[in-house]
């Protein structure tokens, strides 16, 4: 079996070839394993410890002090019990797609039968004056971490001063950790709110209150400059402030890693473009993780997704789709983050949303008592698009993941989402409407569909035979607003009879009427092609 290491020049075929190091490349490579992929399969990995998690690097690490080693993705003995050959420390630096090729700055060129990118992102780097002096920090890997633990220690030595360049998942994390090894932090970011992407001015004053409880400065301003001789001794802001420090931590975004795929005829936009199978236009060459720009059945839309669930279900998806599953990826983003002892999920994509709803304390009641039980639910025209829950029962969470995948519509509930009491999870994620045949009979369908309406129950699944498929036809093709549609349709149907006739008469008249002359509007007999 090939053991883990620089492998040797022998290795130029793959049947799989994993690009990346990370999660997706590691997890793609056990799903592959397990779910019976033959042949062989080399991951290349740019560092030269095996695939690892990198969410510790901002919080156990960096805030609680954990030492390496750190827990890898998979045992060291899976790689060498699974024939999975992991170059390490070497980098791809050509794709050549039309001959199934790949060059390396370490192991070679390699061939491969299909293809994962799995290459991830790397930080933005500031590039202002004094942005390359010593003290400036970027956290993405172990090396990064290592070194950023060093320059805590010997700032905590120092004049204990820190700042904090950006209002993200990362920035604050780093910002939390250097509040916790005893230094004063000041955070700058540039947007007008703490965890701007998310949308919601509460969400920021949220946090930003709590991190000025705990002696933190934040600064919505940008940087003009880092100053210093060799060294970081201050960072100046565009609205004049002058902040002394010895050290600067950088969380302002990240940048996938495309530069070796340049001239691959691989399609690129902010990202590996794939669909919603992780495929690209070349069907040996899929793509996973953080670099992988995907069309998403759920948003409907296409975007990248940065966070370690993500690389996770990708890479497993992306494996079980290169042995010709073809599964759509159409999970719900989520992500977790841990400041102080405030920890937070984060579902869905709040664009186009809004927070509609701040749940407190209540629902299903398993929060009772929890200081900061609160959620924002984010709706756009009444369907749930995200929502930001700390302190909140995990079913509740769960709940809110089904209402996002399925867009469901809750206007009935919309008035009803902050009354104490009422529990999210009794929400149905999915309401079905079932018409049954009958005739004459199905023009009651129409009463209760407006009915429905009024109420504002708008079904997400309609199902019907007979009359009831053609009723349920006209309610999918006029989604909340089909009572109009329908009352048109069985205004056609009708029969116009003579207003004196008595109910029995109008019967015996009307069934005479519709078998020899039909219904205009719907039918006609043909009596001549049966040879009368």
């Amino acid at each position: 079996m090939p053991a883990i290491g620089q492998a040797p020049a022998a290795v130029r075929h793959a049947d799989y070839l994993l690009i990346g190091g990370g999660l997706a490349a590691a997890t793609a490579a056990e799903t592959l394993r397990q779910e019976g992929a033959q042949g062989s399969i080399v991951i290349v990995c740019d560092e030269p410890e095996p695939p690892y998690h990198r969410p510790p690097l901002s919080t156990r690490f960096l805030q609680a002090g954990a030492r390496p080693p750190f827990p890898g993705v998979l045992d060291a003995a899976f790689y060498r019990d699974n024939g999975v050959t992991l170059l390490k420390g070497v980098r791809a630096l050509a794709l050549d797609c039309a001959a199934r090729r790949v060059e390396t700055d370490g192991g070679g060129a390699l061939r491969y039968e299909q293809l994962l990118i799995a290459t991830g992102v790397r930080p933005l780097r500031l590039d202002g004056p004094g942005a390359g002096l010593a003290g400036v920090h970027y956290l993405r890997t172990m090396a990064d971490a290592l070194a950023l633990r060093a320059a805590i220690d010997a700032a905590r030595a120092g004049e204990g001063r820190a700042v904090v360049v950006g209002g993200g998942f990362i920035a604050l994390e780093m910002a939390a950790a250097f509040v916790q090894h005893g230094l004063q932090v000041t955070v700058v970011a540039r947007r007008s709110a703490l965890f701007e992407k998310l949308g919601d001015p509460g969400i920021s004053d949220y946090f930003r209150a709590g991190f000025q409880a705990r002696g933190v400065e934040v600064l919505f301003d940008e940087v003009a400059a880092l100053e210093g001789e060799g060294r970081v001794r201050a960072v100046r802001t565009g609205g004049g402030r002058r902040l002394p420090c010895a050290l600067v931590g950088v969380g302002i975004g990240v940048r996938p890693e495309l530069g070796w795929l340049e001239g691959s005829g691989i399609a690129l936009d902010d990202g590996v473009v794939v669909d919603e199978y992780l495929l690209s236009a070349d069907p040996r060459v899929f793509a996973a993780g953080d670099v992988a720009n995907f069309a998403d059945p759920v948003f409907r839309r296409r975007h990248r997704i940065e966070h370690w669930d993500n690389a996770l279900k990708q890479g497993r998806l992306a494996a079980r789709n290169m042995l010709g599953q073809r599964l759509r990826y159409d999970e719900v983003p989520y992500f977790s983050c841990q400041l102080f002892e405030t920890g937070f999920q984060f579902l869905g994509m709040p664009e186009g949303a809004r927070c509609h709803a701040r749940i407190g304390q209540g629902g299903d009641g398993a929060a009772a008592g929890h200081p900061d039980s609160w959620a924002c639910l984010f709706l756009e025209r009444d369907v749930p698009r995200a929502l930001f829950s700390t302190g909140r029962p995990a079913a509740e969470v769960r709940a809110i993941e089904s209402l996002i995948r399925y867009r469901t519509n809750i206007g009935w509930a919309r008035e009803r989402l902050q009354e104490p009491g009422f529990a999210l999870t009794r929400i149905p994620s999915q309401t079905a409407l079932i018409l049954q045949g009958g005739g004459a009979l199905g023009a009651f369908e129409c009463g209760v569909v407006e009915a429905l309406e009024e109420g504002g129950v708008r079904p997400d699944i309609v199902a019907g035979v007979s009359i009831g498929a053609f009723n349920g036809a006209i309610v999918a093709s006029n989604p909340g607003n089909a009572a109009p549609a329908l009352r048109d349709f069985w205004r056609r149907l009708s029969l116009q009879l003579p207003a004196p006739l008595d109910d029995r008469t109008r019967r015996v008249f009307g069934s005479w009427q519709a078998l020899t002359l039909g219904i205009p509007e719907f039918f006609r007999p043909r009596w001549n092609t049966l040879g009368f």
